[in-house]
Order: structure tokens, then C-alpha cells, then sequence
């Protein structure tokens, strides 16, 4: 499934983690629905400055390295989330941050999964955007933890009255920035930050005058915001052992030069893409997508 001051779309990706989605006043012009591509319960502040956990006092758990490498190789699968559930549940601490993101993670793919059930979708968003919050709480400095809690943030901001979902907006680029800050040479960190910019650029002109009115700074060229970041996840998805969805990265990469009139970086992008021979689930999707895409251009 890489989910800004700015409102949210829902993204068709699904990153072990996906793209995020970034709320935005609501338009009652167009019909309820979500962009592909785009990555989202309770608003918290996103600062840590007074934390003890951000001075090393991490109130976390600790849990076995080799448990915890057990479940990151059946999340990287695309296809075991239950079972990877299951076994955060009966052998990881509730009071493990490196836990419970992972909870998020599973929580997410379960979201993804279900296309049909809104009540299924709903509870997922929320079981995951929970676990992700208290996993922000007891380890402030986890990357991780921030990045699934803009994740799952977003997948949440379909279920959320219009006042959450200003407020979400927010809340979602503040976790993607915090991730990023905290892992520089993460891809997965530049990968969810490009997908919110990439999300702002597609909200229609009704809603970025609208979003502008309710959050003031506003990025003026989202898709070279975006398309920045997805270059620098591309050049470090090599050295990110955890970064499984160069794919999705690649083709937004191509959207974004598309939207910007670059016919040749759009082609290129999408190029690299459809070499990549994808064993996820979501990224055979994401292949498919591209290869539509270069066939128009």
C-alpha cells in the first residue's frame, strides 16, 4: 500500500502497505467516489517533542527478531494477512509498537481485499488505524509506525463525518512527513509522501479552491512534488529490503509525468515498469494498469 495539507482519495493500490489517501471536503457535485491509486479513526497530533519515548525511554515491548522477520516474509506475500494476524495476536506483545504496526499492516491488506462489504472495510480501517495510533504512542520514533498510521488514516476517511476528514488531512501528511524525516532512505517513506502529493494533484478544481479555503498552504504543483519522491523511492527500492511495491511506484511515477505534459519520462517510467516480473497480488494489478497506460502514449 506512500495516504500533506489536504483532503483524501482511495487508493487501488494496496501497499503491504499502499498508497495513502488524503481527505478532502466533500463535493456533493460528483458522486462518492475514490481515485485509484490513492493510500487511510481518531485524530491525534502527530508531535512527539515532549514524548519520553523520543529521548530513547521507549515504553514498547520487545519482541523476538526472528518471530518478527517470520511475519514480515509472509506479509511481503500479498496473500497471508489473516495468518499473519494470527500470529501477532498469539505470540506478539499488545504493547509492542514493532506488534502492532504490523497489526496495521494486516488490517490493511484485509481492507484491500474486500471490495464489496463497507462494514468489513470500515472495521478494517479502524482495527488498523487503532493499532497504528497506539504504535505511534509507545515508540514515537518508529517510521514504520508513522507511516501505517497515514496508511490506515486514510483508508479510514470514507467512514468519517466531514469534520474528521478535514481534520485527517492533515494528520495524514504530518505521518508520511514524520516517517520520511525518521527513515530518509526508506523507500516505502518517499513512496507513501509522493502518494499523498499525487492525490492532491488529482482533486478537481472545485475541490483544491475548496481545500485551499480550509487549509491554507497548499502545494501548488503536487505531481512534480509527487514525481520527485517516487524518482527518490526508485533509486532507493534497490538497498530497502521492506519496499515491495516498486511496480505501483514506478506507474504513479509515469502518471505523474503524463499529467505533467512529460510524454518521454512518462514512457520511460512506464517501461521499467513492465519489465519488473511482479509475484504480489497487488503489483500484477499495478502491471497490468501500465501496461494500458503505455499503450496510450
Amino acid at each position: 500500500t506512500v495516504k500533506p495539507v489536504a483532503p483524501a482519495k482511495e487508493p487501488s493500490s494496496k501497499e503491504p502497505g499502499t498508497s495513502p489517501k488524503i481527505a478532502q471536503p466533500e463535493d456533493k457535485s460528483k458522486p462518492d467516489t475514490a481515485p485509484a491509486g490513492a493510500l487511510p479513526t481518531p485524530v491525534e497530533s502527530t508531535s512527539t517533542a515532549a514524548s519520553p519515548a523520543m529521548k530513547g525511554e521507549h515504553k514498547s515491548a520487545r519482541d523476538d527478531p526472528q518471530f518478527l522477520q517470520e511475519v514480515d516474509t509472509l506479509a511481503n506475500t500479498g496473500t497471508a494477512s489473516e495468518e499473519c494476524l494470527k500470529l501477532l495476536n498469539e505470540r506478539g506483545s499488545p504493547n509492542s509498537a514493532e506488534v502492532l504496526w504490523r497489526m496495521a499492516r494486516a488490517y490493511n491488506e484485509l481492507f484491500c481485499a474486500e471490495k464489496d462489504d463497507k462494514k468489513k472495510r470500515e472495521a478494517h480501517a479502524r482495527a488498523g488505524t487503532n493499532a497504528a495510533n497506539k504504535a505511534v504512542e509507545l515508540d514515537p520514533t518508529s517510521a514504520a509506525a508513522h507511516r501505517w498510521k497515514g496508511i490506515m488514516l486514510g483508508r479510514a476517511v470514507d467512514f468519517m463525518a466531514l469534520k474528521e476528514k478535514v481534520a485527517a488531512g492533515v494528520t495524514i501528511r504530518e505521518s508520511f512527513e514524520k516517517a520520511y524525516e525518521l527513515a530518509p532512505t526508506s523507500a516505502y517513506a518517499a513512496f507513501c509522501l509522493g502518494q499523498w502529493f499525487f492525490h492532491v494533484g488529482e482533486l478537481s478544481w472545485v475541490e483544491r479552491k475548496a481545500a485551499k479555503m480550509v487549509f491554507g498552504n497548499f502545494p501548488e504543483n503536487p505531481y512534480a512534488d509527487a514525481a520527485k519522491l517516487f524518482d527518490t523511492c526508485a533509486s532507493l527500492a534497490g538497498s530497502d529490503k521492506d519496499f515491495v511495491v516498486p511496480v505501483q511506484n514506478l506507474v504513479t511515477l509515469g502518471k505523474c509525468h503524463a499529467a505533467l505534459k512529460q510524454k518521454d519520462q512518462a514512457k520511460e517510467a512506464l517501461q521499467k515498469a513492465v519489465a519488473l516480473a511482479p509475484a504480489r497480488p497487488d503489483e500484477m494489478e499495478a502491471l497490468e494498469e501500465g501496461k494500458k497506460l503505455l499503450a496510450k502514449l
